[in-house]
Formats: C-alpha cells, sequence, structure tokens
C-alpha cells in the first residue's frame, strides 16, 4: 500500500508499505518510514480482479494515524491508521 502525508514544513511525503488487518475502518502497515501520530494521510492500493479478464481495483482512502510502533524485520516500524473515507473502484484501461 502506498500512502501520503505533508511534514511538518508541508512537504509532501510518501511510501510504501505492507498491510495487514484491513477493514473499512482502519488498517495496519508495516513501513520503513511512517507517518507523524495524529497526522493525517493519504492511501492508494491497487488489487487484482479476482476473474480472468476482468480490470482490476484501486483502493483509496484516507484517515488518520492513531498508532506508530518500533517492528523487527525488514520493515523498521508499523503504524494504525483509522480510516475516515474509502472509495474502491475499477482501474480504467489506459489508452
Amino acid at each position: 500500500m502506498a500512502f501520503f502525508w505533508k511534514d511538518e514544513h508541508g512537504t509532501r511525503q510518501e511510501d510504501i508499505g505492507l498491510t495487514r488487518d484491513v477493514s473499512v475502518s482502519g488498517a495496519y502497515i508495516f513501513a520503513k518510514n511512517t507517518p507523524p501520530l495524529h497526522s493525517t494521510i493519504r492511501l492508494k492500493a491497487p488489487l487484482p480482479s479476482g476473474q480472468i479478464g476482468g480490470r482490476p481495483l484501486l483502493i483509496a482512502g484516507g484517515g488518520r494515524v492513531v498508532r506508530v510502533e518500533l517492528v523487527s524485520g525488514e520493515y523498521s516500524a508499523g503504524f494504525a491508521v483509522a480510516v475516515k473515507h474509502l472509495v474502491i473502484r475499477r482501474v480504467e484501461e489506459q489508452p
């Protein structure tokens, strides 16, 4: 999952992470860089269509970081986000 936020100077930051426990109300994301606690973030992740010949799907949304933790392994941290809005749509074919 890709995620985006603005730092304390208003500069757009972004990273990608491994998502676990995804629901319509929240998610937990393992990442090398995390947004600060209480920051507002945007999320985006592609999903396969699940059917032969179907178009892939895109999940997009936003929310607020409610927990940040140090973790061990490939990713050095993880964070929980409370989702405020979420949209799932089909990805349109490119010309």
